[in-house]
């Protein structure tokens, strides 16, 4: 039961495997970067730290090392009930996890972690962001708005730097399809967990930009080599001084 989760996993890299060998017709082996005791770890986290009471029914876990290996896969609470991927189907908004990428932008265009930014209210057309606190803290260092998710900074600093320039910093780093739309800067658009979890992969990999996978090799139940993965070259997207 614990280990269940695990089939989210299976039907994830099931198309890549048919990719690479087409649909097995004998006995095969699968060398996979799962890691099963930290997958079951994973499942049982999920499963305690769910509050019903609160309407929080279902969740998913994705992790990943520096590569893009997938270490970590949990789809849903009972893979038994629901079959539906939530780490690489659910399109959900990332919210506050893709400021990071606003400010990765503005230190691209000259600023400072130690320049000012403004926590006061801003009204874009109709719209007028407000902060969790639903309060106002004045001039404020970017890295401090940072560090406490300021919503009105973020935004005001994506439309000093302007959107467009938010959206190719982010898509460089994996982030999909992203629109200038006002509301950029607070994650408003949805993306997979997978995708944000990619995304955030260059921060922790010396700059290198690489996609998840999760086959390592493939042989016959006789050991022998069907398929064996070659790492593709990892663009560099960060500079040191971005990381």
């Amino acid at each position: 039961k614990d280990t269940e989760g695990a089939q989210y996993f299976v039907d994830w890299i099931w198309e890549d495997l048919e990719n690479q060998i087409g649909i097995p017709t004998q006995d095969i082996i699968v060398q996979t970067t799962l890691e099963l005791e930290a997958q079951t770890a994973a499942q049982t986290a999920l499963t305690a730290h769910l509050n019903p009471e609160r309407g929080a029914n279902q969740g998913a876990v994705v992790s990943l090392d520096g590569t893009g290996g997938v270490r970590v896969l949990v789809g849903g609470v009972d893979y038994g009930e629901s079959q539906f991927n939530r780490v690489t189907q659910a399109v959900r908004q990332p919210g506050s996890a893709f400021k990071p990428f606003v400010y990765l932008a503005a230190l691209r265009a000259g600023k400072s972690p130690w320049d000012m930014g403004m926590d006061a209210s801003i009204t874009i057309e109709d719209w007028t962001p407000e902060n969790f606190s639903e309060t106002h803290a004045g001039p404020i260092p970017l890295h401090k708005a940072l560090a406490k998710s300021i919503n009105t900074v973020a935004v005001s600093l994506g439309e000093e730097i302007g959107r467009d320039s938010v959206v190719t910093t982010a898509e460089q780093l994996g982030f999909k399809d992203l629109k200038p739309y006002g509301s950029l800067a607070l994650g408003a658009q949805g993306q997979t967990p997978l995708v944000v979890a990619e995304s955030y992969l260059p921060f922790a990999n010396w700059g290198k930009r690489s996609e998840a996978y999760g086959i390592l090799s493939i042989s016959t139940a006789d050991g022998t080599p069907l398929y064996d993965r070659i790492a593709p070259d990892a663009p560099v997207v960060l500079n040191p001084r971005e990381l």
